[in-house]
């Protein structure tokens, strides 16, 4: 018989019939966790707390539903907008998590879960109660990334501590958190490699792409002055996203910057799925140029490095911990200072010829054989 493994978290399989509030930048992990966890033998049975993306009052079950080797099982939840239907969301929310941790998950059974704000006192109290074996997936240290209470900041660092084994997104994570070394294993995203499905761009020149957030703590801004310096034979790709204002500022600085430069330089808009593939593809250098003293650096990896290398671009990045002490590490091309001038040499002196696909693969690999270990250690008769 095949074993099993709960999986809590904000998720949802792709097509399902009701449209659910989840990170889609989380679940692209998850999706990839979910998959190394069906590689070590196992079956998954999720428990998801994401809810129901619908302004018109509704009343809904929970139910569960099944694909192969993985089943997901929604709570019961309120829809709605009104102060009431928000309210009446939040505490079927918490009865039916903690319905789940106290009667569906075993005394000393593993379960897995992804660190988030909404679980952080509920599952500490059901842990202490029924005595299960957490393994928790942390991403990011929540009070690095937003303020939060005094009271918040304390029930994270307790749930933190609580672990029985974590999955964490950095080397850092497991340095601040894990003081008793127990079990670890770390995961910067998903090691997919994407298929080649186009060539290089054909005009002979050097072209270099910054994709994601306009986020200005993410360094758009800085990616696009970068072009300033850039020689003839390069041209700046700024693909993203963001509020109106962020993307008008966007479009601005790449006009003033273009009046600049030898270079060319332009906003590519926001694309998705098969034609964002293609056209990372198409580039041969991609920036991570996020701000190095925001707080999440030191916890957090940067999910654009792995989007790059998985499609053969070699990468420019700030030198951050978090990187430069991953297994990617000496594989990246840093800069050491957040100015224009230096990312441009920086991206000026990249090798256009890499093996990030042939590391990825890798780490794919020693990955799956970890987390098989991991499971295994927790299921032991």
């Amino acid at each position: 018989m095949m074993k099993s493994i709960k999986y809590l978290c904000h998720y949802d399989f792709q097509n399902a019939p009701l449209k659910r509030e989840y990170p889609l930048s989380a679940a692209t992990k998850m999706d990839y966790i979910i998959s190394s966890i069906i590689d070590a033998g196992y079956f998954v049975e999720l428990y998801s707390m994401a809810p129901i993306d619908n302004e018109k009052l509704g009343l809904y079950k929970g139910y569960t539903t099944k694909k192969k080797n993985c089943s997901i099982q929604y709570q019961p939840t309120v829809t709605g907008n009104s102060i009431f239907c928000k309210l009446a969301r939040m505490v079927f929310r918490d009865i039916s998590l903690l319905y789940f941790l106290l009667f569906k998950v075993r005394r000393n059974e593993p379960i897995i879960v992804y660190h988030s704000p909404a679980f952080i006192r509920i599952l500490f109290w059901a842990k202490k109660i029924k005595r299960f074996k957490l393994i928790l997936e942390a991403e990011e240290i929540y009070h690095d990334v937003s303020k939060f209470s005094k009271s918040f900041i304390l029930a994270e660092d307790r749930l933190l501590k609580s672990a029985d084994a974590y999955l964490f997104s950095t080397e850092l994570l497991h340095t601040r958190v894990n003081s008793r070394n127990k079990a670890w294993l770390v995961n910067y995203g998903t090691y997919n490699v994407e298929p080649q499905i186009c060539d290089k761009f054909g005009d002979g020149k050097i072209h270099v792409v910054y994709a994601g957030t306009f986020d200005p703590n993410k360094g758009v801004a800085d990616a696009v002055a970068a072009g300033e310096f850039l020689a003839s034979n390069y041209h700046l790709h700024i693909l993203g996203f963001g509020s109106v204002e962020q993307i008008q500022y966007v479009k601005k600085i790449v006009d003033e910057i273009s009046e600049k430069t030898q270079a060319r330089v332009t906003y590519d808009g926001l694309l998705k799925g098969a034609e964002y593939l293609k056209f990372l593809q198409k580039c041969h250098i991609g920036l991570s140029t996020q701000k190095p003293d925001a707080a999440f650096n030191g916890t957090s990896f940067p999910s654009k490095v792995l989007s790059y290398m998985s499609n053969g671009l070699s990468v420019v990045s700030i030198r951050i911990d978090a990187i430069e002490k991953s297994k990617v590490g000496s594989y990246i091309k840093f800069y050491d200072k957040q100015e224009p001038i230096e990312i441009a040499k920086a991206i000026m002196s990249t090798d256009i010829i890499n093996e990030n696909r042939v590391l990825l693969e890798r780490l794919s690999l020693e990955f799956n054989a970890e987390m098989k270990v991991l499971l295994d250690s927790f299921n032991r008769v």
